[in-house]
């Protein structure tokens, strides 16, 4: 059992407790310390003083993702569990767990939420996909094609948590070693969903053993700031597994579903916009020099996904309107300038279908070669020509 403590004093106790009263034997627990500033330290101390299983961690600040890794990296033995500092278990949780996994490489339960803020009502909260085994080819196919999103974009068809589940430390230490560190939520999403389709036989259970407490400070209650730049590096990470994967084909559509919930739930707003217009990572190569030619809402809503995941570089942004966009401090030139500017790709960002054809036309008679345009092709207003 590994358990990421940061600043957890008020929750860490009843975590523990259930952790040291399991029915299972030969439990080791690895509590990881994440540079914490009140008391969490001192009661984990108290804690490895009183049990000879519990073994401590006490490292810098450096999130989540490193001290979960931090803690499988010491761990002897061959299966591993996450445990949040303030949530808990119920007394027969790993045992239960365990005699369901079986031989397979994974186990996926449900969780009971814990609502702090409704007098710690409790809602059960399962996996959206029938419980059971998946092991067959066919069987498989048919969880990866609906396991982030099950019938409606915002559903996934696993609940996507590191926590409530078992794995095989052997499966699991690559994923947390090589997941992009500049992802700082859905950093759950990062591990799972890869180690999952490297999975041969994965079960669901609808078990909801694990107390997922929901309160004021809970990370999944806080807003990032760089929201738009963590889903734009979440779906890079995820976009370059999953087009490695004999399943890419369905795989891929329901990351751009849940690329796009991931913004909604963090800024609304944006979504708005993002909803229609996905910049075309697929159709460049990462780190490429880019022209952005149209400065209106497509251009916009792409200008901000190529910047704030780094992708790629803006070198230039073209426009017959050479007004600033709105909101951005960035001088447009003239689409005649673009050939005197190093790119790798024009990106035509314009809505409507008619224009950009006639965009896409006027660049290669400026000697542009056509595998250097992109067109916008989400959301496109398709306009009879005049």
């Amino acid at each position: 059992m590994i358990v990421p403590v940061y600043n957890a004093e008020a929750f860490l106790s009843k975590c523990i407790e259930s952790l040291v009263g399991q029915t299972y034997p030969e439990l080791e627990i690895i509590i990881v310390n994440d540079g914490s500033t009140d008391h969490s330290l001192k009661i984990c101390e108290d804690y490895a003083n009183k049990y000879c299983f519990i073994k401590i961690i006490n490292k810098r600040n450096e999130g989540v993702s490193l001290a979960r890794l931090e803690g499988v990296r010491m761990a002897a033995g061959q299966y591993i569990s996450f445990v949040d500092a303030d949530d808990w278990i119920e007394r027969n949780y790993i045992e239960r767990m365990m005699d369901e996994l079986h031989d397979s490489d994974i186990i996926l339960a449900g969780i009971s939420r814990i609502l702090v803020s409704e007098n710690n009502r409790i809602v059960k909260e399962k996996n959206n996909m029938a419980a059971g085994i998946y092991k067959s080819e066919e069987e498989l196919q048919l969880l990866f094609g609906k396991m982030l999103c099950y019938d409606v974009p915002f559903k996934p068809g696993v609940l996507p948590y590191a926590c409530n589940k078992i794995y095989k430390k052997e499966m699991l230490i690559p994923w947390l070693e090589k997941i992009d560190k500049r992802i700082n939520d859905g950093e759950d999403v990062a591990v799972i969903f890869p180690y999952l389709i490297h999975s041969k036989k994965i079960v669901l259970s609808d078990y909801c053993g694990y107390q997922y407490r929901i309160h004021q400070n809970s990370v999944c209650n806080k807003k990032r700031e760089d929201a738009y730049r963590n889903a734009s590096c979440l779906y890079l990470w995820l976009y370059d597994i999953f087009s490695a994967s004999k399943h890419a084909g369905i795989l891929l559509p329901q990351l751009r579903a849940y690329y796009l919930r991931m913004i909604w739930k963090r800024d609304p707003g944006i979504y708005m916009e993002t909803n229609e217009f996905v910049f075309p990572f697929n159709k460049i190569n990462k780190n490429s020099k880019i022209i952005i030619y149209g400065a209106g809402d497509v251009g916009r809503t792409y200008y901000i996904q190529a910047e704030q995941s780094g992708y790629c570089t803006v070198v230039a942004w073209a426009d017959k309107n050479l007004e600033h966009p709105e909101g951005l401090d960035y001088a447009l030139i003239k689409p005649e300038e673009i050939q005197r500017e190093e790119f790798d790709y024009v990106i035509v960002s314009i809505r409507s279908e008619y224009i950009c054809n006639q965009v896409h036309n006027y660049l290669v008679e400026m000697g542009i070669g056509q595998d250097k345009i992109i067109l916008c092709d989400a959301g496109v207003e398709k306009v009879e020509d005049p």
